[in-house]
């Protein structure tokens, strides 16, 4: 994931992220600067201790929807996080305004409601997936997308698989969309 990042301009998690993981998004040095850190986030209820406020990392971005909560917005800027009010909370209006700073290659490094979310918008040209030879199971178990709202298999876009290459102890599969449609 590292070096992933160190490719990107930006990395894009959602609040959903933050809260449950806590991640630094950094390449961990393999890039020079580090890449934007993107939090897109409905409600702002975003932890007070996050390790993405420690702008010394790297620098941290807040995206939100119109009419945020006061005291969330003035949570946020006690910690010196820069903000960015989208016209609505989603993935393609983030695109264009990061797009507009010279962000053109991200990662969305995020959960699977919002995962399913770029999709759904056309803001996904390719799907890196590393996958273990482990099992995990259970119900805290998430998978890495949530609800595409297809029914059928003729509503599955085709997506060219890249061969497999070894990460480790792990395995990097790549999907890639061959052509984006017109919206």
């Amino acid at each position: 994931m590292h070096a992933l990042r160190s490719r990107c301009d930006a990395v894009i998690v959602g609040g959903g992220t933050v809260r449950a993981d806590d991640p630094l998004l950094t390449s961990r040095g393999r890039r020079d600067p580090e890449p934007l850190r993107v939090v897109l986030s409905r409600r702002l209820d975003l932890p007070a201790q996050a390790r993405l406020w420690d702008q010394a990392a790297a620098p941290t971005l807040v995206a939100h929807g119109p009419e945020p909560p006061a005291e969330a917005v003035a949570r946020l800027e006690a910690l010196g996080v820069e903000r960015l009010a989208l016209p609505a909370c989603a993935p393609a209006p983030l695109l264009e305004a990061l797009a507009r700073r010279g962000c053109n290659r991200v990662l969305w490094e995020c959960g699977p409601e919002l995962a399913a979310a770029a999709i759904r918008e056309n803001c996904v040209q390719e799907v890196a997936a590393v996958i273990a030879p482990k099992l995990l199971g259970g119900l805290p178990a998430r998978t890495p997308l949530a609800e595409l709202g297809l029914t059928a298999m003729e509503q599955v876009r085709p997506w060219i698989a890249l061969p497999p290459r070894p990460l480790g102890g792990d395995w990097l599969w790549r999907l890639q969309i061959p052509d984006l449609p017109s919206g």
